[in-house]
């Protein structure tokens, strides 16, 4: 990497309980490998700088939640908070097992950070107000000014989350 290329980190958000899945869905198998590791490549085939995983998940370096179980908008800002020396942040679900390194480079190319209409997670972020008192995703987002980026229909059938085994199936189905 060169040294005057911006520093991005890449997170996967991956401190949620699991509980409609049944089973922790960082580790379920996606493709011969467990999906917070598929989630992994995929940031790491964005170039990003480092890789930090928010939560906890064995056999994983992971930087536990301050306040475990308080959602991603929780998480995002005990990381944001902790980890201050980059230029730009991509969060990611651990969930997504179809989000391509395509779509993140569309969110990364705005300087000013970016998520998808419709969607709130994945996004890049440069800057954010140091607050704590959102309640979803997109407050934080629409309170820290980043733009909404219209979602190319090519990509459009990668934004879907898997939180039940039903829809975990029909993930599996398009291999």
């Amino acid at each position: 990497m060169d040294k005057n290329s911006p520093r991005y980190a890449g997170i996967v958000l991956a401190g949620g309980q699991s509980s409609r899945m049944g089973q922790n869905k960082a580790l379920m198998p996606y493709k011969g490998r467990p999906m917070l590791a598929h989630m992994i490549n995929t940031l790491r085939d964005c170039d990003v700088y480092d890789i930090f995983i928010s939560g906890y998940v064995d056999g994983f370096d992971c930087i536990p939640d301050i306040t475990p179980f308080c959602g991603p908008v929780q998480a995002i800002c005990d990381i944001l908070q902790r980890k201050e020396e980059y230029d730009g942040y991509v969060f990611v679900p651990v969930d997504m097992p179809l989000l391509t390194t395509e779509a993140l480079r569309i969110l990364m190319s705005s300087s000013r950070g970016g998520f998808f209409t419709g969607c709130p997670l994945p996004f890049f972020i440069t800057k954010w107000v140091d607050k704590r008192n959102f309640y979803s995703v997109r407050e934080f987002l629409d309170a820290n000014q980043v733009p909404a980026i219209s979602l190319p229909s090519t990509i459009e059938e990668i934004l879907v989350n898997t939180n039940t085994p039903e829809e975990w199936e029909k993930v599996l189905a398009r291999q």
